[in-house]
């Protein structure tokens, strides 16, 4: 999923030692997928649809046809704007998951795939909150003084 890049042109991607070349666009970053800039906050969009897909038992690519989306980040997007993003845990878990944690990774899931690098936190502030040294609030505040209004 990662790339390497050099720090003085991050518009140039190099690839890694021993990458096949191929690409999954569906756990790229959008600035890379669009752009092929490469931000520090690339890997972190790509973590968050593997959190995504950890939860939900499922492939962010992977097509159902009876759904309105097409992947699993559309998914998650519309079942959080309903209230209903707990609704994305895989069903074979039946109850026999925290709910508390499982709203915790869901939602940390979605800030590290917002669309704007800036908006997403940085992988040291996603092992915090993994690790319950921050919450998904103390994050929050962290990374809203750093987006400077439009």
């Amino acid at each position: 999923m990662a790339k390497l890049y050099e720090e003085e042109d991050p518009h140039v991607a190099v690839r890694a030692a021993g990458g096949g070349g191929g690409e999954d666009l569906s756990y790229m970053s959008p600035e890379y997928a669009i752009r092929r800039t490469m931000t520090a906050k690339a890997d972190v969009y790509s973590f968050g649809i593997l959190l995504l897909e950890i939860v939900s038992g499922r492939n962010n690519a992977e097509y159902r046809e009876k759904e309105e989306t097409v992947v699993l980040l559309d998914t998650a997007a519309n079942l959080r704007a309903r209230g209903t993003l707990g609704d994305l845990v895989d069903s074979r878990l039946g109850r026999n998951y925290d709910r508390n944690q499982t709203n915790i990774v869901l939602n940390l899931a979605m800030m590290c795939t917002e669309q704007s690098p800036s908006r997403r936190p940085t992988m040291s502030q996603v092992v915090a909150v993994l690790e319950g040294e921050k919450t998904l609030n103390n994050i929050s505040e962290e990374i809203a003084p750093s987006i400077s209004p439009a």
